[in-house]
């Protein structure tokens, strides 16, 4: 929901206005919205953006870094990360680790408390 808040000749004016106005499609850079308000035509640009979302729990180059902060460090090539698979934004991680033999019993070393 956008809510806009417009003075006149000393009368302020505000207005909500839902999603379903808002421009349809992410790519489209600037977009012009126009609504009534006590017969006045108002105008509205809404500026829209790319946002790439990365995933907030990772495994690189041996480290493993949550929300930006290294938490593990020394992680070893064998040691898998499964971002969760549900809708919206990635919250959450299983750490697993591969072995050569299904049934294995191991216990595997997954790196180094920072």
């Amino acid at each position: 929901m956008l809510r806009t808040t417009t003075s006149l000749a000393s009368e302020q004016y505000s207005t909500r206005i839902p999603p379903s106005w808002l421009p349809p499609h992410p790519n489209h850079s600037n977009s012009r919205i126009t609504f009534t308000t006590h017969h006045h035509h108002k105008s509205l640009v809404v500026k829209c953006s790319n946002m790439t979302v990365t995933p907030r729990i990772s495994v690189n180059d041996g480290n493993l870094v949550v929300h930006g902060k290294t938490i593990l460090t020394g992680v070893p090539d064998n040691i898998v990360l499964t971002p969760e698979t549900g809708k919206g934004i990635v919250t959450g991680a299983f750490i697993g680790a591969t072995a050569s033999n299904t049934k294995s019993l191991r216990v595997f070393p997954i790196g180094a408390l920072q």
